[in-house]
């Protein structure tokens, strides 16, 4: 069964039940700001698991788009189930039927459609809190579903394997589902396989479905309050269970190595990945490194593909840190075993866009490819000169140890990853300060997480939104102090937080109370303005030779590729990706920066107006302005 056949056998078997079949949502959530992408099947519907209406009736069914970054770092393990890009089958009752229905329904597609044996099937039930109860009443089904096949069920607080092993499974907390901190939950029941191979649990068995029992809202308060509606949502993994239908013995066992990779889902990029690289089966099944490097990269690019087909451009907030940080990692795992070259990832996000373009669902991402693969190669082409600009600075290392100040510098002046200067160091016979570059490392996550906003927990981002804003504010300023003070004005210093600015500039005099007033009123015309903020990539010469401004201009001289940010009217036509001379005159700002920044002056506007609440002397020739917005 190919991975389209399963899609509509599992439509046809709910729609034979009284499902209505549903659209297939963008990853871009609508109006949720909580979240960056859709990542479940019932994300999308939230507002009818809380009680509104849906036009279609009570039941549902379709399948989903999703992305789930958290478990990125266990992508293309050994025994990897985890993906950041996947496919979910799912199904709901608003306030319709009950367990009965649908732990049935769970039992006889796995074991009528899909041919799979009952006997390596074992299941989860909630066993209850303080607020709500075991879950006697699922117990109880699965018990009666089991006993059909002949199999006693027996109750058990942990997988076990053996002829006593139970097979019903009682958890707490990892059997409770929420889209997240706020909204529909409640407790599960969830499905699993026995693989046969490996005693760790974890690894043996693979969770294939989740039944929720969503009877339950948490408010803002963390409070549990009953839905008036209760509602069933049943999530499948779709390349989880090709990873058994397609990789199953005569015997029922799945080999511990293979995973979602070896379905019909990836195959075809998998096979021609391997040979691209030189590499064989044999070395793919028994290398851990080259394993997880194609795993990385096919999982990477495919997601890349598809987020960027719904709109998502790289950049360094939001849904682009994201898409920026996918596409880099591939870059970064595919370095060593294709020879310093990434050209032949345009290749394979092509061959990712015909093969889910095969699916009705997904027709759409081939009129944006050419558009999709361009915005791709940018990105790649981009990140390529950091690689390669971090090796020509490891190569100038005459020591057998690089040091950690290095890799901890090359990592936030150029972005270069640690795993790359490792396996630059190792092929030179060097080794890296591990340890004093992990220490830098934490003291500058300390440092990063001070005003940062629940959305970019995890490694998504470094600043909260208003942060951001001051930081933009500051290019305002110090233009408008050219402006309207003397053209040298130039940056001295600075410090934003989630509170205020800080920003040094050099100027000798005090400023005086109308100054200041003129430098507020201008920065907040430029605010309403609307003012376009984005930035290109070019070489220090150029930029230099341009005028850019900008502090610590002997780190950018450093580098050969450096990153300019540009304020100007949004109606004006400069050139997207370089600068010309013909239009100077037309930015309103234009820095050396590493971001990031707003993407229009008008976002600032959200948080108040621009006020400067106090001027003082910061030494000798350089004034200290403070300022808020309110």
């Amino acid at each position: 069964m190919t991975s389209g056949e399963l899609k509509k056998q599992f439509i046809k078997f709910f729609v034979e039940r009284g499902h209505k079949r549903i659209p297939n949502s963008s990853l871009i959530p609508e109006n949720d700001p909580s979240a960056l992408f859709i990542n479940s099947g019932m994300h999308p519907l939230v507002r009818f698991l809380l009680g509104e209406p849906h036009p279609l009736g009570r039941r549902l069914v379709n399948y989903q788009r999703a992305v789930r970054t958290g478990d990125i770092d266990e992508v293309g393990e050994k025994n990897s189930r985890h993906l950041t890009f996947f496919e979910m089958l799912g199904e709901w009752s608003l306030g319709d039927y009950g367990k009965k229905e649908s732990l049935t329904w769970t039992f006889e597609f796995l074991t009528q459609v899909l041919n799979l044996d009952p006997y390596r099937l074992y299941v989860t039930v909630y066993k209850g809190d303080d607020v709500i109860p075991k879950d006697d009443e699922s117990i109880k089904i699965w018990q009666d579903i089991f006993s059909k096949f002949g199999i006693e069920a027996k109750v058990g607080e942990s997988f076990t394997v053996g002829p006593d092993a139970p097979r019903i499974i009682l958890l707490g907390e990892d059997n409770f589902w929420a889209v997240g901190n706020v909204g529909p939950c409640g407790p599960t029941s969830e499905v699993f396989y026995d693989k046969g191979y490996g005693e760790n649990p974890d690894n043996r068995f693979l969770e294939l479905v989740n039944n929720v029992f969503m009877y339950y809202n948490r408010t803002k308060e963390g409070r549990l309050e009953e839905l008036n509606q209760k509602n069933i949502d049943v999530g499948w993994g779709l390349e989880r269970i090709l990873s058994i239908i397609h990789n199953l013995d005569q015997n029922g066992n799945v080999l511990d190595v293979n995973s979602v990779f070896e379905t019909d889902v990836f195959i075809d990029q998998r096979n021609w990945l391997i040979n691209k690289w030189g590499k064989s089966e044999f070395e793919y099944l028994n290398d851990g490194s080259v394993r997880k490097a194609i795993r990385v990269v096919l999982d990477h690019i495919r997601a890349s593909v598809m987020i960027i087909s719904d709109g998502v451009e790289p950049s360094n907030k939001d849904q682009g840190y994201v898409l920026r940080r996918l596409i880099r990692r591939a870059v970064t795992y595919g370095w060593k075993f294709s020879a310093g070259s990434s050209d032949y990832l345009i290749d394979l996000g092509s061959m990712c866009i015909d093969r889910l373009a095969q699916d009705e669902e997904y027709t759409f991402i081939l009129n944006n490819k050419h558009r999709t693969l361009s915005v791709l190669e940018n990105e790649v082409n981009k990140f390529e000169k950091v690689l390669s600009q971090g090796v020509r600075e490891l190569n100038k290392v005459n020591d057998n140890i690089i040091s950690g100040e290095l890799a901890f510098r090359l990592k936030e002046s150029l972005g270069l990853p640690i795993e790359i200067t490792l396996e630059i160091a190792a092929s030179q016979g060097k080794e890296v300060d591990i340890e004093k570059y992990n220490l830098l490392m934490q003291e500058h996550q300390i440092k990063s997480k001070i005003g940062a906003e629940k959305k970019f927990a995890g490694g998504l981002g470094d600043y909260s939104d208003i942060s951001i804003c001051y930081h933009t504010c500051a290019h305002l300023l110090l233009a408008g102090s050219k402006m309207l003070l003397r053209k040298d004005v130039h940056q001295k210093g600075q410090n934003i937080t989630s509170e205020r600015l800080r920003y040094d500039i050099g100027y000798p005099d005090k400023l005086t109370e109308e100054q200041i007033h003129l430098l507020e009123d201008w920065v907040n015309e430029q605010i309403v303005r609307d003012l376009k903020v984005d930035f290109i990539e070019t070489t220090f010469a150029k930029a230099k030779e341009y005028g850019v401004e900008g502090m610590f201009i002997d780190k950018y001289e450093a580098l050969e590729i450096v990153k300019i940010y540009r304020i100007y009217p949004k109606e004006l036509n400069v050139h997207p990706t370089d600068l010309v001379f013909e239009d100077k005159d037309k930015y309103v700002s234009l820095e050396f920066c590493g971001g990031p920044h707003v993407n229009h002056t008008s976002e600032i506007s959200k948080f108040g107006r621009f006020k400067i609440i106090k001027e003082e002397s910061a030494g000798q020739g350089v004034r200290r302005i403070k300022a808020v917005l309110v």
